[in-house]
């Protein structure tokens, strides 16, 4: 399957590795200690932004990452010699101690009657020095899918976050370094205990049914972030193809033109969805309509220069959705409260993008419960 809007279908070929997870999902009834939102992936202090980790850091990384790419594949085992004996394990959903549940959890997520089929995406590794407790952490940012097995529509869910993997020598084996603790924060809570928050942020995922949709191709992504107010996605390569209006009925006309045959090949195009609007930067000036080719470059020439065809290699966008009337007052308002929230977080944006993109997905009076719009701001990978 390919994405339709927010809710989250995956097709192996482009969305995520069919390597596998760290992060481990076992509901419980113990409580995480620790509030704080799934930062941006950065080291927690400018001090320790140049620090170089010691070669017997740097090869438990290594090890690290080997494992958490491996550890879902069919006949593979984690590595447990990774993890002290005592070791912590700490998400929103779960808190407890020791290998032998660590090990369980893995395979609980590997399959399981409840999930199964995970797939797993690691984005970054860095390390820093926790400047409270003065040890080494490698953090991870990554976004997890499950397949919700043990529910007869089988959702696939998606977790996307950080992980810190805490290092010290374990006492009770033979002093080598070791994780100790392992905390898991995902982005689309604001707080990371235990609570209504993160019990309905899973279920909401699990109980989420399928757009039909009306058969309409749309461009497919990957989503690599799933924020509690906004996702960023990536998408792949896609063509398009644009006016420049100043009425947008005249500008859906032109695009309708197109498609029903005045090009070159003088062909029928299927038509797509969403229908970009960009805004130039500041709203005043005059704006393009830009529609998605469903084939990526060879789509037939229009017959006016007034067309303007573009190809984009693979983008990053963040992405808002909200079901306003794209009205002028609506496109800012929501435009504005994205910023906030990029900014917020930390996410790096391209400040220098000279529009401002809209998406729509229905047609213009289509009844508000029907309406799906959204913004996007072009984001740096």
């Amino acid at each position: 399957g390919t994405h339709r809007g927010p809710l989250f279908k995956f097709r192996e070929a482009h969305s995520f590795d069919s390597r596998r997870s760290s992060t481990l999902i076992r509901l419980s009834n113990s409580q995480t200690n620790d509030s704080e939102a799934a930062p941006i992936l950065k080291p927690q202090s400018s001090s320790d932004a140049s620090l170089s980790p010691p070669d017997e850091v740097r090869e438990i990384g290594e090890r690290l990452e080997k494992d958490l790419m491996n550890m879902f594949e069919e006949g593979y085992d984690a590595d447990a010699s990774l993890y002290s004996s005592g070791v912590l394990f700490i998400d929103p959903l779960n808190k407890f101690t020791g290998i032998k549940k660590y090990i369980q959890n893995i395979n609980f997520l590997k399959n399981s009657p409840v999930f199964s089929k995970p797939v797993f995406k690691l984005y970054k590794m860095v390390y820093y020095v926790d400047p409270r407790s003065k040890f080494w952490v490698i953090q991870t940012r990554w976004a997890l899918s499950l397949l919700a097995s043990g529910f007869f529509w089988k959702p696939r869910i998606l977790f996307t976050g950080t992980s810190d993997y805490v290092l010290d020598t374990d006492e009770s084996s033979d002093s080598s370094l070791k994780v100790i603790k392992h905390i898991d924060k995902w982005d689309s809570l604001s707080n990371q205990n235990l609570s209504l928050e993160s019990i309905a942020d899973l279920i909401s995922q699990i109980t989420q049914t399928s757009e039909s949709g009306d058969g309409t191709w749309q461009p497919s992504f990957e989503l690599v972030r799933r924020a509690k107010k906004y996702q960023i996605r990536k998408y792949e390569a896609f063509s398009t193809v644009a006016v420049t209006y100043t009425s947008r009925p005249a500008g859906l006309e032109a695009i309708d033109s197109y498609y029903g045959g005045a090009n070159e090949m003088s062909i029928v195009i299927p038509r797509t969805k969403p229908l970009l609007l960009e805004f130039p930067e500041g709203f005043e000036g005059k704006k393009k309509l830009r529609s998605f080719l469903p084939k990526i470059g060879d789509a037939p020439k229009p017959l006016s220069e007034a067309y303007e065809m573009q190809n984009n290699d693979s983008e990053h966008f963040a992405v808002l959705e909200f079901k306003d009337s794209l009205t002028l007052e609506a496109a800012k308002y929501h435009y504005f409260r994205l910023l906030k929230y990029l900014e917020d977080d930390g996410v790096e944006f391209d400040k220098a993008d000279p529009f401002v993109i809209f998406a729509q997905y229905a047609p213009i009076f289509t009844p508000p419960w029907a309406r799906k719009n959204e913004v996007w701001i072009r984001c740096r990978s």
